[in-house]
């Protein structure tokens, strides 16, 4: 016998007078009769208190609750909850879809709070909802014990600037994170806002936001105390500009602070590492080659400013603007001045530190992060595997990744090469930078022609005789693949890639990539990136289909084949606790570094299932970008840990395929 499922609906009901009355007529014309409807009237001030009682005594299934401020959070929870947990295990065990009851309770969670603009703090559920004024001091938030999330509103002098969600770690929301994650999110907008405030008098009408690019010349003049000079003068490390002292240096390491005054380095060594600091806090490290002996000030200027990108707002804004009125006499160097004099570092004693990993920085490699205690096995294993530096204690309490804690790395031999790599860009930059030009690939008929949509195609098993069809398509047509590295690099520089570029990637790691996709992929020039849950490998899945063993993969890597991560056990992220989810992240990296010998960069999260709590995590243990189903062609704004992907079925034809390639 099928069991019957009512409807609970649940309407926020905040001066909504020019809604309801429709909302509940509806209703009432619905032909389901097994439907309940509660109206939250949160303190309206409009006839809403008027409307809702008159369909209370139309129909009985219509019920009001009045919520104040102070009662809102037991009178939802208590009201609502068990109804509307009752009604998602229903559903969950007649769709036999495992963990969807937690899944949609938490998606509702975050629409209920989202309604919310000005009953803060509440908590619905498992989500601790809070208002955040970014002028004002930002302190830790400690939530009921029952949830495991902050949703944040974040406002700036009032206007809201957008939410932004994080977990709770061992009961606690760090202030440490939440100023981080704010500075990722909103640094364009709050300096615009602080721009605007404090150089109008100078400037009525000054050009700060153009394409939601800030003005960078008066950011780069401001922090650098360099008002007269030009935005390319910055980037060129070869400027004969004299400073006003010479520092001599007898070791191979130097701090320096960019607010203050940096003079030319009399050094010993044929390089040194310099740590470069912004009010005080460390946020990049370094290695520059001497000339003479010699190291100046604007080498090392033009050398921060190129290897740092966007990441140097960041943490200006992070450090300078936040928790304080933006209205201020003093500059942004000014404030960093401020800032690194009262600076100490301060981490609990019962922590374990992760030291900042090698990587590019405008990536998940420089957001702060906690992590639970439990986990401490997992990580440290993972870092031991990666060689990444750790500050351990006997009992960790939480496990913080501090990418302020810049220590001397074991380098692999990968990681050996993304140095190298990168000072050689540095060298080059300037010159190429100069010329104000991109030279194209010439590709099929599309010749000067670049790629600012990238395709990321997604398969799972293939049809040999159509992907055949469809491979011979793309390569007549001048499409060619890239892979991970390509793709960072196109969207951290906000560079696009010559013609034709796309990523093709499998999910699952069926054998059938072995056996069908890779000898076509490999006929028509063409690569990919598998994505595979690592307790899976060798298996044969729910599905009875065969699944790539450890010989195969590494048959395939020395190939050219590339690899990413799916998890350990392949489960819908989002019904996870915080510890199971970086548990399948760090495990499964392990694994796969371990067993491959290689840097693992990439996440492909299971069924697309996730959400802004699994980005912090997964970007927290060291995967710098995360691929999802969202269906659409990839453009520079995208979060690097939430790529769109576009599904390509095994039966798709190549005009059905070049339909999904649709660049209008």
């Amino acid at each position: 016998m099928t069991e019957k499922l009512g409807v609970s609906i649940i309407i926020f009901a905040h001066n909504y007078e020019k809604n309801l009355t429709e909302i509940l007529d509806s209703l009432l014309k619905q032909n389901c009769q097994d439907w309940q409807a509660i109206v939250l009237n949160n303190d309206s001030t409009d006839t809403t208190t008027a409307i809702a009682p008159q369909y209370t005594a139309i129909d009985s299934r219509i019920l009001i609750i009045s919520l104040g401020h102070n009662t809102i959070n037991t009178t939802i929870n208590k009201t609502i909850n068990i109804s509307i947990d009752n009604f998602f295990l229903a559903l969950e065990k007649q769709a036999q879809s495992p963990y969807l009851a937690i899944r949609l309770r938490r998606k509702l969670e975050l629409l209920i709070l989202s309604a919310f603009t000005n009953s803060f703090p509440i908590t619905i559920g498992f989500t601790h909802a809070v208002l955040i004024e970014i002028t004002q001091p930002i302190e830790d938030i400690l939530p009921p014990s029952k949830c495991d999330r902050v949703h944040c509103r974040i406002e700036i002098e009032g206007n809201f600037l957008g939410n932004l969600e994080l977990p709770i770690i061992e009961g606690k929301l760090s202030n440490w994170v939440i100023k981080d994650a704010i500075a990722a999110e909103f640094a364009i907008v709050i300096l615009d806002k602080y721009f605007t405030k404090n150089l109008s008098d100078k400037n009525p009408q000054p050009p700060i936001l153009y394409n939601n690019q800030i003005d960078w010349n008066i950011f780069l003049q401001q922090i650098w105390g360099l008002e007269n000079w030009p935005n390319e003068r910055f980037y060129n490390p070869y400027d004969s500009v004299t400073a006003e002292e010479i520092k001599q240096i007898n070791t191979n390491f130097i701090q320096v602070e960019i607010s203050n005054n940096i003079p030319d380095f009399q050094v010993k060594y044929s390089s040194i590492t310099a740590i470069v600091t912004a009010g005080g806090i460390p946020f990049i490290s370094l290695k520059l080659s001497a000339e003479n002996n010699l190291i100046t000030a604007q080498k090392l200027r033009g050398n921060i400013n190129l290897s740092t990108g966007f990441e140097l707002c960041r943490v200006c804004v992070r450090e300078a603007l936040l928790g304080q009125p933006l209205k201020n006499a003093n500059t942004l160097r000014q404030r960093l001045v401020e800032k690194a004099k009262t600076y100490q570092p301060q981490f609990p004693d019962n922590s374990l530190i992760l030291a900042r990993r090698l990587g590019k920085i405008d990536t998940s490699i420089s957001r702060r992060a906690i992590l639970p205690a439990a986990t401490a096995k997992d990580l440290l294993k993972m870092a031991k595997v990666t060689r990444e530096t750790v500050i351990t204690v006997a009992k960790p309490q939480q496990i913080i990744y501090a990418p302020d804690v810049i220590l001397p790395l074991k380098k692999t031999k990968n990681q050996q090469n993304i140095i190298t790599q990168l000072q050689k860009f540095i060298d080059s930059f300037f010159i190429k930078h100069s010329q104000k030009s991109l030279v194209a690939r010439s590709v099929g008929n599309w010749d000067n022609i670049i790629t600012e949509k990238l395709p990321i195609l997604r398969y799972s098993q293939v049809n040999s005789a159509v992907f055949d069809e469809q491979l011979r398509y793309l390569r007549d047509n001048g499409f060619y693949a890239i892979g991970a590295a390509e793709c960072l690099d196109s969207m951290i520089a906000k560079c696009p890639l010559p013609a034709g570029a796309l990523w093709i990637t499998f999910d699952y790691g069926y054998l059938d990539f072995y056996q069908n996709a890779w000898p076509l992929l490999k006929k028509y020039g063409f690569t990919a990136t598998v994505f595979i849950a690592t307790d899976k490998v060798g298996s044969i899945n729910e599905e009875k289909i065969p699944l790539l063993g450890w010989q195969e993969i590494k048959q395939l890597q020395k190939a050219g084949v590339e690899f990413g991560s799916m998890g350990v056990s392949y489960r819908h992220l989002t019904a996870l606790s915080t510890a199971e989810i970086v548990q399948e992240a760090a495990r499964s990296r392990t694994i796969l570094e371990q067993k491959l010998g290689i840097s693992i960069q990439a996440f492909a999260y299971p069924f697309g299932d996730y959400d802004p709590i699994i980005e912090h995590l997964i970007g927290a243990c060291g995967y710098t970008l995360g691929l999802s189903y969202d269906s659409r062609l990839s453009v520079f704004n995208d979060k690097l840990l939430a790529l769109p992907r576009i599904e390509v079925k095994s039966s798709d034809r190549p005009e059905t395929l070049i339909s999904k390639l649709n660049f209008s």
